[in-house]
Parts: C-alpha cells; sequence; structure tokens
C-alpha cells in the first residue's frame, strides 16, 4: 500500500514558524514557566545543543577578536554568494571528502542559515504548478518554507517512519513508495534531510 499523503494549498494548522516556536525554547524563562529546570532540559532550540563548541572555532574566535582589522571585517555584509575563498574551500571539501566529482564554487552559495537558503532554493527553482517531495518525518520548517515562497501549493510526502513500530520503514517499500510518487506525482524537487540539520 503506498504511503504518501499530499498537501495541496499549504499546511494545516501552521499559525507561526515551527523553529520560532522552537527557539522560544532557547529562552530560560519560558522552560522555566513551563516548570521545568533548564539545566535538566536537553535543548534542541538553540545552535549547540547542549554540546560544547569545538575547540578550533573557539580558538578562530580568539584569532578573529584578537586582531582589529579582522574583528572590523568580520562585522561586514559578505558577496550575495559568499567570499571566493570560502566557496573555494568548500568545495574542495566536498571533492576531496564527500568524493562529489566536478564541484567548484560556481556551484556553491553561502547563505546566513539554512532557513535562508531553503526559501531562496524553493523560490528560484519552484514554479506554481511544480511539485516538492518530502520524506516524513522532515525538517519542521521546510513544508511551511515551500508555501510561504509562493512558488508552490503541491507538497507530497512520502512516509518514511513508521509509527506504530517506532522504526522505520523498510528500505524497499521507502523505494516503491518514492518511484510511485515520481511516476504519478512527476515532482520536480526531492528534498532529503541531513540526519544533523538541514
Amino acid at each position: 500500500m503506498l504511503k504518501f499523503s499530499s498537501i495541496i494549498g499549504g499546511p494545516k494548522g501552521l499559525s507561526a514558524s515551527p523553529i520560532r516556536k522552537i527557539m522560544a525554547l532557547a529562552e530560560e524563562k519560558n522552560i522555566r514557566a513551563l516548570g521545568l529546570d533548564p539545566k535538566r532540559v536537553i535543548s534542541f532550540a538553540g545552535g549547540w545543543v547542549n554540546h560544547a563548541a569545538p575547540e578550533g572555532l573557539r580558538a578562530a574566535y580568539r584569532r578573529i577578536a584578537s586582531d582589529a582589522q579582522r574583528f572590523h571585517a568580520s562585522g561586514g555584509y559578505g558577496p550575495t554568494q559568499g567570499f571566493l575563498y570560502l566557496r573555494e574551500a568548500l568545495a574542495k571539501v566536498e571533492r576531496s571528502v564527500r568524493g562529489v566529482p566536478g564541484i567548484a564554487a560556481g556551484n556553491i552559495i553561502v547563505g546566513q542559515s539554512s532557513s535562508e537558503l531553503t526559501f531562496a532554493l524553493f523560490s528560484a527553482l519552484l514554479n506554481a504548478d511544480d511539485t516538492v517531495v518530502f520524506f516524513d518525518p522532515t525538517y519542521a520548517h521546510y513544508i511551511e518554507q515551500a508555501y510561504l515562497s509562493r512558488k508552490t501549493r503541491r507538497m507530497v510526502r512520502v512516509r518514511a517512519f513508521d509509527s506504530t513500530a517506532w522504526a522505520y520503514r523498510g528500505e524497499d517499500e521507502i523505494l516503491a513508495d518514492v518511484r510511485a510518487v515520481l511516476r504519478k506525482q512527476r515532482p520536480k524537487l526531492l528534498v532529503f534531510a541531513s540526519p544533523d540539520n538541514p
């Protein structure tokens, strides 16, 4: 049996950004208002998700903060696509570490956040009659971003998780559903969420 559902006309019951709701829990007073001790809560609301920043990153911050010229430069806007040296470094990582052949700086855009970049991606790639496929579960903000981009109202979810068994469905089952969606819906875009962060 096919395990996907269509969402046409926008997400139901979303009155505010899911990320805004989650980020409200980054504020200690809101955690206390729930009757919880912030020290006993594992927070997924902030960027560090309750774990320490890598030492290499802290050292880089110290180098920038202790150099007046670098510190001043760090507050400026970058080019629209991001600094060329950074895009070249990211392309090198994609080629050498992740094995992505042929990727170059011109294939990369650096943005302020995944929300900004995903919204820009949807705005650039989609037209009103295009269909987008999301795997369920997916990143909380993706569906609203696609909806708010005003480029599409045609969204399909392929169920990857069985909430009854509390386990991922079998790979063959998921792939069968993906094939069915590709034949029936002919989507323009399939969106895969990173296991760690979009």
